[in-house]
């Protein structure tokens, strides 16, 4: 009975599961035939084969794949139908088309997204004819997949929900065989370059386990479970792929059996234009081809990047020097989780308190004992945690064998510096550790190392609870103990040299409350005592002269017993003698003209590995004065040779930056290495910048992966690893300061993340980017400091936002984030959230703040000729204002949307204005006069320019242009 009832139930679900559903045609579905009409920017591809007949690549959204029935109905199947010899051209499909995007130079540049409708992005409802075949590139994990039909080829998207299930279930074991070819590949080559032990056979199912998404979900069974699809994806691979995955043990003994594939063919299945297949767009350009997927090269890396590299980036990175050293071997989890059990169980018990009355001297004992154990001033003593600025104190449970595995000290006490012990009360003053877990660095963080605070206080000497040794350096130290080499500011989040532990400076003095009489006899000496704020460099002042000091603070006597008795002053609270201060600043001024001269004799060298047109490095040259780019990289051929023509005595290197870097470091050692050659002329180039010839490195690494506006996304972008190809950089060559740019997207820049759809990306660390380019810069041995900064509160005439790291060497000046010199027309706030609770915003920007006004489109552009685009035939009213302009007889210019760019005709294009009407436009000119002065805007589509001819007015909105 109960196996009858069984078998009901099996046969019961087998019947829905077979249940057909049918796609019902709906009156918006074009004929594919009739597409080219209707889809704007819809142009041919060329193909690698000439016998092949060029078509479009359009991307296919919302889609389901159907055949048709004898009765006419449309019965919706998997796409994987068409691995029937007898299917070809039989299956068909519906969805909302649009051309793929064209490559912009300026993508990723801009950072926020603009609102379009699908009308707007040039969105076509198609129903296509029949689909030849299917194809996916096996050899990268989660590659498109595409569909070729007579008329063209299509990159599906995401299914409609009618068409979901069906899809996921032709979809996932396509996933499944992608992961593991592509995993396989690459160990294969990291076999062959590194020696290393092969990838078992449950190593790859935990990494596919790893793969789920909220879209997909991967358990370790189904690798085995989805075999079948092994021998069509086997038969896609070129001969090269298939002999170096037919060469991998763990493929050849336990995968190969299950699959029973025997290869008919070493003619891979006809796919898409080769330089189409990233989802990039047409490449209209020889700049913008030498960045396809297909000519980029792997990262390089130096060892020591490598090594903090390791279970953060997923590509196989090329380590290019000596095998580093192994790192150190930290404490176990296990012996961490027990270190903490021990010291909570004792957690409520106050420690017995012994003072060393031999140690005292004055108000302050030199050494107590808590428990047995001894403490000093300079020890690191523990205390249980309590809430923390915006964090609350951490939870200790009642049972505590169910604190998590991974528990280490930090997360429940507190470090602290013992400063000195007070013989008055049971008191004892500490300066606060931060665990590098709880600064920006957060989980990619050295649980070893710990930051000084710039913050103390006094507290009871019953709370100590534990006593950890400190370190100056993390060399050679014990798996239980700690290192401290920076300070760390949480406010501004600013890691920086710690101060030495002695005041500043011997030229700092303090002003008392009190007043005595001296003779005229009894002076030495003049001297000039400053506010610390008032020179424009202070220890340019203190050099000058032996008899410089400076004061920023009052104590009430010449002799005070507490610290807490100091005030702050401000300048105004320090007379000078005005007459004697200006001879004195007179000829300091003539030093400082004389050291300016030398500076730039011979300026700081800087070295831009990612250089475009050279407009970072420029800029550095123009603001500082006193630096100057003597060696810059740019791949793209006419972008490097712009930056050589306009960057005189400048090394520009037309090369992929991580070929540089090999042949740099290579060479450096003494090794036979090739002859570098340009990519725009084939000239032999110069020998790359070596250690001692750098003193910064700038850097605007490829910024088009974190940007938002980027709508192919993919967890395996090459480019979003280039950060590693900057930090190798900053590794061989050592430069005293670093200064990196990105956009304000590469904060969300999360290491880890999956592939959750075919241009979607989940998961990962939160922030971890950020986190990764922190951790790496400190451990290098440089303070840092980052921060957002808008280009309009610095006197451009635009609200760009980017991201700033500003770097130095421990030992030299860390430069400031700059505050803003204009006001903006934005609310921007420049704050960044590094978590829940952290938020940090090392720019000013309340208004009223800044000593100069935002500039306009208008300030700064207004002296260019005016012209109209041509509207004939278009609906639009014809206002007032538009006469006006009509009649003023301003230019007209067709704006075509097959052509780069709508103006005026150089030859034409002259200022409207002879004499600049602003400061900004002045700035502009002071090169002299424009001798080829250009004009124009990028294209649009003829919609777009129909609607921006409508008249705008107060209180216009999106509403207002119905009809357009």
């Amino acid at each position: 009975m109960q196996l009858g009832f069984a078998c009901l139930w099996a046969g019961w679900l087998m019947g829905l599961c077979t249940i057909a559903t049918f796609y019902k045609e709906r009156q918006e579905d074009v004929p594919e035939a009739k597409a080219g009409d209707l889809l704007e920017g819809d142009n041919v591809i060329e193909t690698e084969n000439e016998l092949e007949d060029a078509k479009p690549v359009r991307m296919l959204n919302n889609f389901v794949v159907f055949r048709v029935l004898v009765d006419k109905r449309l019965q919706l199947v998997r796409l994987d139908d068409l691995d029937r010899p007898d299917m070809s051209r039989k299956l068909a499909a519906a969805g909302n088309v649009r051309p793929l995007p064209e490559i912009d130079e300026d993508e990723g540049q801009e950072d926020e997204l603009e609102d379009e409708s699908e009308k707007d992005q040039g969105i076509v409802r198609l129903r296509l004819g029949g689909i030849m075949h299917y194809w996916t590139d096996y050899t990268e994990n989660a590659s498109p997949v595409w569909i070729e039909t007579k008329h063209a080829w299509y990159i599906l998207e995401r299914p409609s929900r009618a068409y979901e299930q069906l899809y996921k279930g032709f979809l996932k074991p396509v996933r499944i065989a992608q992961f593991v070819i592509a995993s396989l590949l690459s160990d294969s080559q990291k076999i062959k370059r590194n020696n290393k032990r092969p990838m078992r056979l449950d190593e790859l199912q935990a990494d596919l386990r790893d793969q789920s998404t909220s879209d997909c979900q991967y358990h370790k069974e189904d690798l085995i479970d989805n075999m079948s699809r092994f021998s069509t994806a086997l038969d896609t691979l070129n001969k090269e792929d298939y002999l170096l995955l037919q060469g991998h043990p763990t493929f050849k003994q336990r995968i190969m059996p299950l699959a029973k594939h025997i290869r008919r063919t070493d003619n891979v299945l006809r796919g898409p234009p080769l330089h189409a297949r990233s989802g990039c767009g047409r490449i209209a350009n020889p700049d913008l081809a030498v960045l396809r997927k297909d000519k980029q090269l792997p990262i390089h890396v130096t060892p020591t990047i490598y090594q903090y590299s390791i279970g953060y980036f997923k590509e196989d990175l090329v380590v290019v020097g000596p095998q580093p050293p192994q790192p150190k071997q930290g404490l176990s989890q296990q012996d961490a989780r027990k270190r903490v059990l021990d010291l909570l169980k004792k957690r409520m018990k106050p420690p017995a308190i012994e003072f060393i009355r031999a140690s005292k001297k004055g108000n302050r004992y030199g050494e107590i004992r808590a428990n047995g154990v001894t403490y000093r001033p300079d020890d690191c003593i523990l205390m249980l945690a309590g809430p923390d600025r915006k964090r609350a104190a951490p939870k200790v449970p009642n049972d505590l064998e169910s604190i998590p595995p991974d528990a280490c000290l930090a997360d429940f006490f507190w470090f602290a510096k013992l400063l000195y012990i007070s013989a008055d009360h049971d008191i004892i003053h500490v300066q606060w550790y931060e665990a590098s877990s709880k600064t920006v660095m957060g989980e990619i963080n050295d649980p070893q190392e710990l930051f000084l605070l710039e913050l103390c206080e006094n507290r009871s000497v019953t709370e100590i609870r534990g006593q950890v040794k400190v370190h100056d350096s993390a060399l050679n130290i014990a798996p239980f103990d700690y290192y401290c080499k920076c300070a760390y500011d949480p406010v501004l989040a600013i890691y920086r040299d710690i101060k030495p532990p002695v005041p500043s400076s011997v030229r700092e003095v303090y002003l008392t409350n009190e007043e005595s009489q001296i003779t005229v006899a009894d002076l030495i000496s003049p001297c000039s005592v400053l506010h610390k704020d008032a020179p424009k460099n202070l220890w340019n002042w203190l050099s000058r002269s032996p008899d410089h000091f400076f004061v920023c603070s009052r104590f009430p006597t010449t002799e005070p017993k507490f610290w807490a008795d100091r005030k702050s002053i401000g300048y105004r609270d320090v007379t000078q003698c005005g007459i004697c201060f200006a001879d004195r600043k007179a000829t300091l001024d003539l030093e400082d003209a004389f050291i300016k001269s030398m500076t730039r004799r011979n300026p700081l060298a800087i070295f831009d590995p990612f250089a475009g047109l050279g407009a970072l490095g420029r800029g550095l040259e123009e603001g500082a004065g006193c630096v100057k780019v003597t060696h810059a990289v740019e791949i793209s051929p006419s972008a490097s040779e712009t930056l050589r023509l306009n960057s005189q005595g400048c090394k520009v290197y037309n090369q992929d930056s991580n070929k540089i870097l090999e042949y740099a470091i290579k060479s450096h050692a003494g090794h036979d290495t090739e002859a570098l050659f340009s990519a725009f002329d084939g000239e032999r180039m110069p020998t790359p910048p070596r250690p001692g010839e750098i003193n910064c490195i700038a850097a605007g690494f490829p910024c088009q992966p974190h940007s938002r506006l980027n709508m192919f996304k993919s967890a395996k972008d090459r480019k979003s690893n280039l950060m590693l190809s900057v930090l190798s950089w900053v590794d061989f060559l050592k430069p005293e300061y670093c200064i990196f740019e990105n956009v304000h997207g590469f904060l969300s820049f999360n290491l880890g993340a999956t592939q959750a759809g075919q241009h979607r990306v989940e998961g990962g660390i939160h922030q971890s980017g950020l986190k990764f380019l922190v951790r790496v810069m400190v451990d290098l041995g440089y303070q840092v400091q980052f921060g957002l900064i808008e280009a309009g509160r610095f006197g451009a005439p635009q609200s760009r936002i980017r991201f700033f790291m500003l770097a130095a060497k421990r030992g030299r000046t860390l430069p400031q984030i700059p505050q803003p010199s204009h006001e903006s027309f934005t609310a921007n706030s420049l704050k960044i959230s590094l978590d829940d609770e952290v938020t940090i915003q090392p720019v000013r920007t309340m208004a009223g703040t800044a000593s100069n006004p935002a500039v306009t489109i208008k300030d700064a552009i207004g002296d260019l000729p005016l012209f109209d685009w041509d509207k004939s035939g278009m609906k639009f009213t014809l206002t007032d204002s538009k006469k006006g302009r009509i009649s003023a007889s301003i230019p007209v210019v067709k704006c075509d949307h097959k052509k780069s760019r709508s103006g005026l005709p150089l030859q034409a294009t002259k200022y409207r204005h002879p004499i600049p009407l602003t400061t900004f436009q002045r700035q502009c000119r002071m090169g002299g006069s424009a001798e080829d002065l250009q004009h124009f805007t990028r294209t649009y589509r003829k919609a777009t320019v129909e609607r921006l001819g409508q008249e705008l007015f107060q209180g216009a909105s999106a509403n207002s242009l119905a009809g357009f």
